[in-house]
């Protein structure tokens, strides 16, 4: 019986020019798990276009951080996961650019 526990991570700075790092990284593994050539460059553009966009999207221009990438075997593949300390996807959404609590509408309202 084959153990499902192959994983490995990759933690890298808040910085686009790392998202190339990433992916190839992701590739790689992929690459030690027997994926075909075509799907390494999927998990390689998909992995890239994701790191871009969290970075982009998660992080002020001038904040210093680090994120993490992982990859897990499981039965029906390769689990990547993205993880970072930004800001929350929905935090325009709360705060403005004046940094003022944007007022939510009551129930009823």
């Amino acid at each position: 019986m084959l153990c499902g526990c192959q994983y490995s991570r990759l933690t890298i700075p808040n910085e686009v020019s790392y998202a190339d790092v990433a992916a190839e990284y992701a590739k790689q593994v992929g690459k030690n798990l027997g994926f075909y050539p075509a799907d390494l460059h999927d998990i390689a553009t998909a992995v890239r276009g994701v790191v871009s966009s969290t970075i982009k999207d998660a992080f002020e221009p001038s904040e210093k951080a680090s994120m993490e990438i992982s990859c897990e075997r499981i039965p029906v593949g390769l689990r990547i996961a993205v993880k970072d300390m930004g800001l929350p996807v929905y935090a325009t959404e709360i705060f403005n650019k004046d940094a003022h609590p944007v007022t939510e509408p009551t129930p009823g309202s």
